[in-house]
C-alpha cells in the first residue's frame, strides 16, 4: 500500500503539466486528510487501499490533466446520491457511503436513493470537493460546448448507472464589465518575513483572486508590509480567518471594490513541445488581448530544458487574434 509521501514524489517527479499536477497532489492531500481523520492518524502516517492502487492513481491524474488540457477554469455538480446498506471494502464491511466519503462529502449537497451499491466513491468525492473549491465559480449562464458520458458495470434499481460530465463556454451575459469584490487588507509590522512567502500561496490556493504586498513606514518608524488580498464575497470569511492564523496581525480591514473585467475563454494551441492552454480576452465582443498560462509555459520548459520564454512566445505566435475570433460573432453570422 501506498502513502501520501511516496505518491507525493512519484507525482513531483512525473512529467506532468503544473497544474494538473498541483491538482492531483491536492486531491491525495484531501484524501489523506479524510482518511487520517477517520484512524485518528495524521496524512503522512496514512497508507492508501484502493486510492493507492496504479488504477486509482491513473483515474485521479487522468482526471486533472483532462481538466487541464481542455482548459476548464471552474467546476460545478449537482446533488450526490447516496445508496443503502453496506459495501465491502479492505477494511471489511463497511456503512454506505464509506466512512472516508462520508466525511469528504461535509458541506457537499446529497440526496438519498434506495440504491445497495456505492455511488460516490471517496476518490469521485475527492476530486468534486477539490475541484469546486481551487477553481472558479461556474457562471450561471453559459453555452453547452460538448457532453460525454460514462457507464458502470452495475445494474441499478431504479436510475441508469451513467455519469454525464459537461464542457460549457462562458456567454457575456456572465461576464459583466463591472464585478463587485472585497479587499482585505492588514498592516504587518512584526511579521516574520519568511511567512508572507507561504502565505501569498496559501491565499491563493484558498480561492483569493489576487494578493499583493505593499512596502510601508509604520508607526515608530517601523518598516512594514500592508498585505492586501482580492476575493468575491462567497470566500472573504474563510481568508479573513487565514489572514488571523497565519500572521500576527490582530485586525483586518475590508472594503468594497469594483473591477472591470474583460469576457475571458481558454483556447488550447499547439507548440513544438506540446499544449499550452491560452486565455483570451474580449471586449464588447471583440478578442483584444491573449495571455499563454504560465504555469502551463513553466512546465514545459522544464520538460524540456528550455526557457520559459521560448513556450510563451511559441505559444501566442500560434495564436492570434485573428485565429480565435469571438464566438458570438460567429453564431450571429450563421
Amino acid at each position: 500500500h501506498r502513502g501520501l509521501t511516496e505518491i507525493t514524489r512519484l507525482l513531483t517527479d512525473a512529467p506532468l503539466p503544473e497544474r494538473a499536477r498541483d491538482l492531483a497532489l491536492k486531491v491525495f492531500q484531501t484524501l489523506a486528510e479524510s482518511e487520517a481523520a477517520i484512524h485518528g492518524k495524521t496524512p503522512e502516517t496514512v497508507h492508501f487501499h484502493e486510492v493507492g492502487a496504479w488504477d486509482s492513481v491513473a483515474d485521479i491524474v487522468g482526471a486533472c490533466l483532462a481538466l487541464d488540457q481542455l482548459g476548464v477554469s471552474g467546476v460545478t455538480c449537482g446533488p450526490l446520491p447516496a445508496g443503502i446498506g453496506t459495501i465491502r471494502c479492505a477494511h471489511g464491511e463497511m456503512p454506505n457511503p464509506a466512512p472516508a466519503t462520508q466525511h469528504l462529502l461535509a458541506g457537499m449537497t446529497v440526496t438519498q436513493t434506495d440504491e445497495p451499491f456505492e455511488l460516490v466513491t471517496p476518490t469521485g468525492a475527492a476530486l468534486l470537493r477539490v475541484w469546486t473549491r481551487a477553481l472558479d465559480p461556474v457562471p450561471t449562464t453559459a453555452t453547452v460546448v460538448r457532453s460525454a458520458f460514462g457507464f458502470g458495470s452495475h445494474t441499478l434499481n431504479s436510475r441508469p448507472n451513467v455519469l454525464r460530465a459537461t464542457l460549457l463556454a462562458e456567454t457575456a451575459a456572465d461576464a459583466p464589465a463591472a464585478r463587485d469584490l472585497l479587499v482585505l487588507e492588514s498592516n504587518l509590522d512584526d511579521c516574520n518575513p519568511e511567512w508572507l512567502g507561504a502565505l501569498t500561496a496559501d491565499l491563493l490556493e484558498r480561492g483569493a483572486l489576487d494578493v499583493w504586498h505593499t512596502p510601508a513606514v509604520m508607526k515608530k518608524g517601523r518598516p512594514g508590509t500592508v498585505l492586501s488580498v482580492l476575493t468575491d464575497a462567497t470566500r472573504a470569511d474563510a481568508l479573513c480567518e487565514w489572514v488571523f492564523r497565519a500572521t500576527t496581525t490582530f485586525g483586518v480591514r475590508r472594503r468594497t471594490v469594483q473591477r472591470d473585467e474583460l469576457e475571458r475563454r481558454i483556447e488550447q494551441v499547439t507548440t513544438p513541445w506540446g499544449l499550452v492552454p491560452v486565455k483570451i480576452g474580449s471586449l464588447q465582443g471583440r478578442p483584444i488581448t491573449i495571455a499563454p498560462e504560465h504555469e502551463a509555459c513553466a512546465a514545459l520548459a522544464r520538460e524540456h530544458q528550455i526557457a520559459p520564454r521560448q513556450v510563451y512566445d511559441a505559444a501566442k505566435a500560434a495564436c492570434t487574434i485573428d485565429t480565435y475570433p469571438d464566438p458570438h460573432e460567429a453564431n450571429s453570422a450563421t
